[in-house]
């Protein structure tokens, strides 16, 4: 036997008044690197093809009225559609129609604009369908479509800014979905009456605050949801309906809600160990009870951790015992750390340390120069949970403070007179006074060392007639001045 191959490679196609290619019952088939545009039906038709293969490679596909590509039942043959870009077409990008085994890549295309899905699959069922690795962007209806398609695998494509859904299972079941970023669609995911599908590893980022990430209608059975991280959307995961599913070790935060359980029928659902937190409204909300039978829920992390602090924010410099506490708190704990932050640098003995829930963590601040410091705390929970308080700390210099007498009169020649300061200041470092009489230093009263409470004293008898300046100055060590003075008044 010989086999027959078609190769159509490096023609430009443009502006026919039907197709740009029609081919039927072909021999096996290539088409490389032609330059397809501006045809008023399909960019590519293939009808009723029954050869062994068919390779679609490094075309240029665009702005056809229909589909980009439209390949109409096609059997059990081997089909390759490799690095195309395939954008701004009237209807789908990709249309597969009706096939029972066959073995079909979607590999590395560019699928973008195009008036309907990116990729459309109806009653395409068998395991050797793989879209994989394709740019699927802003289509006018939904990025990748299944509508009675089985036994499917979405691996690893960028799924972005479509206008409806990400991606659109309708009753299509044993669907492989992994690995997929999917961003800025009304849904991420939507399941209808879909069943035994596996979505893990998918990264979801919705339209802010306006999207679902992962949604189901129509009672969606026996589906395998874990590992995906989803955000950003109204509901990280809407649950309206939906029998024997496993929504598992997902990471959903930053949404308005996390997951919601909405008012629908559903039973025996387990939904368990995902972490769902910072999300705006609810975390994990469930609508009734009534609608959920024998539903297992359960070992969800919906709380980060609260910290609680027990600390003046205010001290003077050199004043000791002033010590940062704080305790956390949380119920559902895996690995604990927590590291405390000095002016944005770790505290040696105080990074990445284990914590238990309720134990007060400390940390001694004695020993700081005047100034502003943060300190903030950072404790995570071990599943993802973080929290973190900050306290400003100012270290303050207050003058010392000076209490003498009012000025002071006495006749000449009487006796027993004395002036009396007495020096405060909880903040002190090798600190001293000296005092003047008329401005000169007064001998045994140069740079004499003072503790808070010190009393000053100086007799002031013998002096003529006359008017005196007794001033006293003192320092507290750390650069602070403060000065009193007192006129000695001496009368005839």
């Amino acid at each position: 036997d010989v086999t027959l191959y078609l190769t159509i490679r490096n023609l430009t196609i443009f502006n026919s008044v039907d197709y740009g290619f029609y081919i039927e019952d072909s021999p096996n088939l290539n088409l490389l690197s032609n330059n397809i545009y501006n045809n008023s039906d399909d960019g590519i038709y293939i009808d009723s093809y029954s050869g062994s293969g068919i390779n679609i490679t490094n075309n240029n596909i665009e702005n056809n009225m229909g589909e980009g590509i439209y390949l109409y039942y096609f059997g059990s043959s081997k089909m390759t559609i490799n690095n195309n870009t395939i954008r701004d077409n009237g209807n789908n990008g990709i249309y597969l129609y009706y096939s029972d085994g066959a073995e079909v890549t979607i590999n590395n295309n560019t699928i973008r604009d195009n008036g309907n899905n990116g990729i459309y699959l109806y009653r395409c069922d068998g395991a050797g369908f793989t879209i994989l690795n394709n740019n699927i962007i802003g289509n006018l209806d939904h990025g990748v479509s299944l509508y009675l398609s089985d036994y499917n695998k979405i691996i690893g494509n960028n799924i972005s800014g479509n206008w409806d859904y990400g991606l659109y299972i309708s009753y299509s079941h044993y669907v492989n979905i992994s690995h997929n970023f999917l961003s800025y669609q009304s849904r991420g995911i939507h399941l209808r009456d879909a069943d035994y599908a596996d979505i893990f590893n998918n990264t979801i980022i919705g339209r802010p605050f306006t999207s679902s990430g992962i949604s189901f209608t129509e009672n969606p059975r026996f589906n395998h949801i874990w590992e995906n991280e989803i955000s950003n959307n109204n509901y990280g995961i809407n649950f309206p309906d939906g029998s024997s599913n496993n929504i598992s070790k997902n990471i959903i935060t930053h949404n308005l809600n996390g997951i919601y359980i909405a008012s629908g029928s559903g039973s025996n659902n387990e939904i368990a160990q995902n972490i769902i937190l910072y999300n705006t409204q609810e975390n994990l909300y469930v609508y009734t009870a009534t609608y959920y039978d024998n539903n297992v829920i359960e070992n969800n992390n919906i709380k980060e951790p609260t910290i609680i602090r027990n600390y003046e924010a205010n001290f003077p410099v050199g004043t000791t015992g002033h010590i940062i506490t704080w305790t956390v708190y949380d119920a559902d704990i895996l690995a604990t750390s927590y590291t405390i932050f000095s002016n944005g640098t770790p505290v040696s003995g105080h990074e990445d340390q284990p914590w238990n829930s309720g134990q007060p963590l400390q940390i001694n601040i004695d020993g700081l120069v005047v100034g502003t410091y943060n300190y903030t705390i950072i404790a995570s929970d071990g599943w993802s949970g973080v929290s973190q308080d900050e306290i400003i700390v100012e270290v303050t210099n207050p003058s010392p403070d000076i209490s003498g007498p009012e000025d002071i009169y006495y006749g000449k020649g009487t006796t027993g007179h004395f002036i009396t300061w007495v020096i405060t200041d909880p903040s002190i470092l090798l600190a001293n006074y000296t005092l003047y009489f008329d401005n000169a230093p007064v001998i045994g009263y140069i740079n004499n060392s003072w503790i808070s409470g010190t009393n000053v004293t100086i007799n002031i008898d013998n002096l003529s007639q006359g008017s005196f300046n007794y001033t006293l100055y003192a320092s507290d060590g750390y650069g602070i001045f403060s000065q009193d003075e007192v006129i000695v008044n001496v009368y005839l």
